[in-house]
């Protein structure tokens, strides 16, 4: 079973201050998903460099989101048909399209290929790019230990 602890990132060490007043992230890699990629390689286009970002992990979010810019940027295919109702802060619900991407967690955690809701609301007032909600953690054992500072990621 692939594990991940991830305590304070600038230190390296659990830090029970910085794990309360920042939340669980982790740095992720967003990119194009690779079929998508070889398609516009085929077709001579360029593909967009993957994006080294940070993710929120959000145990109140049933939905996994990401910053809108980011969709433009990598240029992050539409789910067919598939959209999400979604409602930010008690707000009224909403339909929103949901894009397919490939998510790169920390080692020893194997890459993703998901589907997500773009949000222009995480930038520029959020310090993440991806609000990591239930619907990807739910193929993870998610570990919080508050007092010791550090959380754990296992597939």
């Amino acid at each position: 079973m692939p594990i991940h602890h991830q305590g304070n990132p600038a230190t390296g060490q659990a830090d029970p201050v910085w794990l309360r007043d920042k939340g669980p992230r982790l740095a992720i890699t967003l990119e194009l998903p690779p079929d998508d990629a070889r398609q516009l390689q085929a077709s001579g286009l360029p593909v967009p460099p993957p994006y080294q970002g940070t993710a929120l992990v959000d145990t109140g979010a049933d939905l996994t989101f990401i910053d809108l810019p980011l969709v433009r940027s990598l240029q992050l295919p539409l789910a067919a048909g598939a959209t999400a109702t979604s409602s930010h802060a008690g707000g009224p619900s909403q339909q929103s399209p949901l894009h397919w991407v490939a998510i790169t967690f920390p080692a020893p955690l194997p890459p993703r290929l998901c589907q997500v809701v773009a949000a222009r609301t995480l930038r520029p007032r959020a310090d993440f790019d991806l609000l990591l909600g239930r619907d990807i953690l739910a193929d993870f054992l998610l570990f919080y230990d508050g007092k010791l500072g550090l959380f754990t990621l296992a597939t």
